[in-house]
C-alpha cells in the first residue's frame, strides 16, 4: 500500500515539475516573439512619447502641473496607468494633478479639453503640442 502511494506521490510530482517546464518554456516564447519582432512594450512605446517632452522641461524643474482626461470626466483606469506612465517616464521629476505650476503637462485625446485647461490660466503662456494628445504648457511666455 505504501508503495503505491509513493508511486502516485513521485507521479504528481513529476507531472508537476513538467507542467511548470512546459508553461515556463512557452511564456517564454511568448517573450521572445514580441521582442525579436522589434515592437516595443507599453511602457517603452509610452517613454519614446516622452523623450522630447523630457527635453522641453529645463534640468532644475523638480515639479510640473499635470492635467488629463480624467479631470473632465472622472477617474478612470487608462488615464491613471498614463499618469503613471509618466511619472516614471519624467522621474525624477515629480508630477502633480494641478495648474499652479509653471510648467503644465496636458495628456488629453480631446480638442476641448485643452481649451479648458488654458481658458483658466491667467498667466501669459505658450503651448508646445508633442502629438498624440501631450502639450506642454509654459507660464510666462507669450
Amino acid at each position: 500500500m505504501s508503495s503505491i502511494r509513493s508511486f502516485v506521490l513521485r507521479g504528481l510530482i513529476f507531472l508537476a515539475v513538467i507542467y511548470s517546464m512546459v508553461a515556463g518554456l512557452y511564456y517564454s516564447w511568448g517573450v521572445y516573439k514580441n521582442y525579436s519582432s522589434g515592437r516595443l512594450d507599453y511602457v517603452s512605446h509610452w517613454e519614446s512619447r516622452m523623450v522630447d517632452l523630457k527635453k522641453a522641461i529645463p534640468a532644475g524643474e523638480k515639479r510640473v502641473g499635470y492635467a488629463s482626461d480624467w479631470d473632465l470626466t472622472g477617474f478612470d483606469k487608462d488615464s491613471y496607468i498614463e499618469f503613471i506612465l509618466t511619472q516614471y517616464t519624467l522621474a525624477p521629476l515629480f508630477l502633480e494633478r494641478s495648474l499652479n505650476h509653471e510648467w503644465i503637462i496636458v495628456n488629453s485625446t480631446s480638442s476641448e479639453f485643452l481649451g479648458r485647461v488654458t481658458g483658466q490660466i491667467t498667466d501669459p503662456f505658450t503651448v508646445r503640442d508633442f502629438g498624440s494628445g501631450i502639450y506642454l504648457i509654459h507660464k510666462g511666455d507669450q
